[in-house]
């Protein structure tokens, strides 16, 4: 198996050798481990708020706090992105988010730990945007839907597994160690990564303020993320409200409904590489496999939103689990082909801070519709998502 070696541009490294395959494996523990600590209160929230006596509405801003930063510094951490080497940001990204996640579980005030996940939020902007700049430069072209795939599978893989160990470790040993440990997978991650680049990875050259503001313009790009925003508020809405769902209609035990909406992440993790093999098997084309996720989508909430029985439900949301997550990791490649090479952690983070922007308005929207209209309206707010996402792919421009 080949080393890395310098492909003619500067700071672009291409690879097919275990390096490289490595260096996958231990940016995808870095964030598998932060985005189970992020969501890691949720599985807990009984122990969370008898710690720092806090009522469920403050207990749940530790959720909301990281994704908040996160968002909103999402763009000029990109900016940042393309002018400096890709790896110290992620470096010193997790770092910053380790040091944050210790003092959190040292202090007694729930503000001090409030600031902690604050600031872990923005820490995330260096941690996932890099890490895809890096593996878009170290992934061999015709690997990368299926490398950046199994990349983008760290998300749900990290929520699966803050939900099921979450409530294990803390029963025994306190909410705190269940953070600690999703805190040194992360540390262990870096530890690798840090071993194995050791090449500079950096745009081809230092984007100027035009080419900044060119990138936030682009029509091309704006269109994927915008589809992009569809399939985070669908997944989004369904982790929401799916374990209320399956209590208030289909009578379901809440421990039971919540297991049933775990499958929702747990698909993505087969599908979101599964939809990089797809479009490989289709000589890399990108359109068919996002129409196809959308329109699956579609077919899945009709038949989730009259479903008979609690069987036909998880089944169902196994299903529309899949059917969502296996456009997201091809996104990331969407935009790295349409970005220019000095602006693509711009382009990243466009993409990225408009799929944050679609977790954070989902569950207000979904929530709003079901109090106020009904879970019908629910649903096709849902459903309606992939409609728009439909067709803002057809007008996208083709990838091949």
């Amino acid at each position: 198996m080949s080393e890395p070696e310098p492909n003619g541009q500067q700071g672009t490294v291409t690879s097919t050798g275990w390096r490289t395959w490595g260096t996958l494996g231990s940016l995808f523990l870095v964030s598998a481990g932060f985005i189970a600590y992020a969501i890691a209160p949720a599985s807990v929230l009984p122990l969370f708020m008898d710690t720092f006596a806090v009522e469920k509405p403050a207990a749940s801003a530790s959720i909301s706090a990281v994704f908040l930063t996160w968002a909103l510094l999402q763009i000029p951490g990109g900016y940042l992105l393309d002018r400096f080497d890709n790896r110290y940001p992620v470096f010193l990204g997790t770092g910053v988010f380790v040091l944050a996640s210790v003092t959190g579980l040292l202090t007694d005030s729930y503000t001090v730990f409030l600031l902690t996940r604050l600031l872990s939020g923005a820490s995330a902007v260096f941690i996932v945007v890099g890490s895809v700049n890096i593996l878009g430069h170290i992934l061999p072209e015709n690997r990368k839907p299926i490398g950046l795939g199994i990349f983008i599978a760290s998300p749900p893989f990290g929520v699966a597994i803050a939900q099921f160990s979450g409530p294990l470790i803390a029963e025994r040993y306190g909410w705190q160690a269940a953070i600690l440990v999703y805190t040194l997978v992360a540390v262990f991650g870096l530890v690798v990564s840090v071993a194995l680049l050791r090449q500079p990875v950096r745009a081809d050259g230092r984007v100027t303020l035009s080419q900044f503001v060119a990138a936030l313009r682009n029509r091309s790009i704006l269109f994927v993320s915008t589809a992009s925003f569809c399939t985070y508020a669908i997944w989004t809405f369904l982790n929401t409200w799916m374990p209320t769902y399956g209590t208030e209609v289909l009578g379901i035990e809440l421990v039971a409904a919540g297991a049933a909406t775990a499958l929702v992440p747990l698909a993505g993790i087969v599908s979101r590489p599964g939809g990089g093999w797809l479009s490989e098997k289709l000589g890399g084309r990108l359109q068919p496999v996002i129409l196809t996720s959308f329109l699956a989508s579609i077919l899945f909430l009709y038949l989730l939103s009259s479903a008979p029985s609690p069987t036909t439900f998880a089944i169902l949301l196994g299903l529309t689990g899949g059917a969502v997550n296996l456009a997201v990791g091809l996104y990331l490649v969407y935009v790295n082909t349409l970005a220019d090479s000095s602006t693509q952690g711009t382009s990243l983070s466009v993409l990225l801070t408009f799929s944050q922007i679609g977790n954070l308005v989902a569950p207000l929207v979904g929530g709003w519709l079901i109090a106020n209209v009904s879970w019908t309206a629910g649903f096709g707010f849902a459903a309606g998502l992939a409609v728009l996402g439909v067709i803002l792919i057809v007008l996208a421009p083709a990838t091949n």
